[in-house]
């Protein structure tokens, strides 16, 4: 292991021990169901930056993630590069991002990706862009849905508030052959939005409300 994968390993530690417990009253439900082996793609709504680095602390396989262009500033580029992020430009198919993500999927390394594309508040779940879909439909992995709640209360007008209640619920992986049965990306995509809507209560699942049955992790 080398001393940047050992950082890492400890920098997670330290997220999922100390970080989170002490700025959130965190629950997780359906740890269990994360792939044990293998490439697999961890799709979650994104309400908050705070997602990401959760995400990747709580996840029992840390996977790799997209971060868009912009948030490659001074401070927080060792973020990125000790958690293996590919970055990706907002504007358009980002071909580049999409071949690297691949790239890491064909390895076996777990992949993780926001399907909305951007942080969405108080509106309930967005709607997700093909990319998620291209990528789960060429690499053929299977897509593990992840929902969060609560982590836009973490930070409010860039002041931490004091441990409002954040759940992090993974569902069961969606097989490839169901994915590749919906249609193309875009409907691979919706897809997998509808499956982590089923994770959410019916008044955070935006768009897709009461287009969904509840389902548990």
């Amino acid at each position: 292991m080398s001393h940047e994968q050992r950082s890492f390993k400890i920098a997670r530690v330290v997220v999922r021990r100390l970080i989170i417990p002490l700025l959130t009253d965190f629950t997780v439900m359906g740890l269990e169901n994360t792939p044990h082996e293998g490439a697999f793609i961890a799709a979650a709504n994104h309400q908050s930056m705070l997602d990401i680095p959760i995400l990747m602390a709580v996840l029992p396989r840390r996977p790799s993630i997209m971060a868009k262009r912009s948030l490659y500033i001074r401070g927080l580029r060792w973020f990125w590069r000790w958690g293996d992020a590919i970055p990706v430009r907002r504007d358009g198919m980002d071909r580049k991002a999409l071949r690297a993500a691949e790239e890491r999927l064909k390895q076996g390394i777990p992949f993780g990706i926001f399907p909305e594309g951007t942080r969405v508040r108080g509106e309930g779940l967005g709607a997700g862009k093909a990319g998620a879909g291209m990528i789960a439909l060429r690499s053929q992995a299977p897509v593990l849905p992840v929902a969060f709640t609560g982590t836009a209360g973490i930070l409010r007008g860039h002041r931490p508030h004091f441990r409002p209640r954040v759940t992090m619920t993974v569902g069961t992986p969606i097989a490839h052959d169901e994915l590749a049965a919906a249609g193309g990306p875009q409907a691979a995509t919706d897809l997998i939005m509808r499956r982590i809507a089923e994770l959410l209560a019916p008044d955070s699942r935006g768009i897709h409300s009461g287009s969904v049955p509840s389902r548990q992790p």
